[in-house]
């Protein structure tokens, strides 16, 4: 059930991302711009900290390069906590 959630919820993430770039060309009307620039701020920080954290195991499963670090900049655990499960099931 988890890995379903994870697989459902990666269209939502995109239009996350999509709306907080959004903010950058064309800012969000009062506090609304403070909260996606927020938003950006911490989620750039916890996906980098995750991106030092998972890399190895990642790595060793063969996902490496920027194609990896682009999808855990994006998606995060919802990308690599299925590609992990699937090494110890």
């Amino acid at each position: 059930m988890f890995f379903k959630i994870c697989k459902l919820s990666q269209p939502p993430i995109i239009i996350v991302w999509g709306a907080i770039l959004f903010n950058f060309v064309l800012p969000f009307p009062g506090v609304w711009s403070s909260v996606a620039l927020y938003t950006a701020v911490f989620l750039l920080l916890a996906h980098i900290s995750e991106w030092f954290l998972i890399k190895e195991k990642l790595v060793a499963e063969g996902h490496e390069g920027m194609a990896a670090f682009g999808k855990v900049m994006v998606f995060g655990f919802t990308w690599w906590v299925p590609i992990l499960a699937k090494k110890t099931a």
